[in-house]
């Protein structure tokens, strides 16, 4: 039986590895900022590796000529929280909150299924999922997880 307990930046280490050759081909910079002191989590690692994947194929599609996703990890109040940053151009304000509504989509080819699938692989957890736009452009994509208790 597969374990529970999961340390969220060797997930996301398995999904910029896999992303890295072909995003490194069409011109994306995938940084990384793993924080030390993030603890482990009460999670299905193979559920959070598709998420974590259907977001930074997301940022790769909205910066179709290439540019800068910065995944970074925070451990805070028995929690987690992964941030993924783009540099992309942001969402409309009108449109953000209907993203996560299935069949929902601004690409010419996609189902619009994606990120409500990720919103409840976040929820499943426990979790929050949350996209603003960033200040500069792009936006950050956040999801807090709780922390694996009693292990």
């Amino acid at each position: 039986m597969q374990s529970l307990e999961n340390r969220v930046e060797e997930i996301l280490r398995k999904n910029i590895d896999y992303l890295s050759s072909e995003a490194e081909k069409k011109g994306y910079t995938l940084d990384h900022y793993f924080s030390e002191d993030v603890p482990a989590i009460m999670a299905d690692g193979d559920m959070l590796y598709q998420a974590f994947l259907n977001i930074l194929i997301n940022a790769m599609q909205s910066m179709p000529d290439g540019g800068r996703i910065e995944v970074d990890t925070v451990g805070k109040d028995n929690t987690v929280t992964v941030h993924f940053k783009d540099n992309g151009g942001g969402i409309d304000e009108e449109i953000i909150d209907k993203v996560w509504a299935p069949f929902f989509t601004t690409k010419e080819q996609g189902t619009g299924l994606g990120l409500g699938i990720v919103k409840n692989i976040i929820e499943a957890h426990a979790g929050r999922i949350k996209i603003v736009n960033r200040d500069d452009q792009g936006v950050d994509v956040a999801i807090t997880l709780p922390e694996n208790q009693g292990l």
